[in-house]
């Protein structure tokens, strides 16, 4: 399976994806896999070790649904299934530690 670390150069994806991509590249701690539903998964690496985690894309509007939405549409879009993870626990843990500012 290839892990891809940066959009450059990918076409068709989601909307806003590139954007949420970005900043998720402030973690500072841990890993983050997002896994598209055409099969292609990208990876964000913290400088410091930490949890892992993944979110699961079931609907590429997410992305849009964030940025229009913020922090409660990325909440809501989980409950309506637009994403998953196999640990939701594991995944707040990544994004609350101290270091990392997704």
């Amino acid at each position: 399976m290839t892990i891809l670390t940066s959009t450059k150069g990918q076409t068709g994806l989601p909307r806003y994806f590139a954007a949420a991509f970005d900043v998720a590249q402030r973690l500072g701690r841990g890993r983050l896999d997002f896994c598209l539903p055409d099969g292609r998964r990208f990876r964000i690496e913290g400088k410091l070790a930490g949890p892992a985690a993944e979110i699961t894309v079931r609907n590429p509007d997410v992305f849009a649904r964030m940025i229009r939405d913020g922090d409660l549409g990325f909440c809501e879009a989980y409950l309506d299934e637009w994403w998953t993870t196999p640990d939701l626990q594991g995944f707040l843990d990544l994004i609350q530690m101290p270091d990392n500012n997704v």
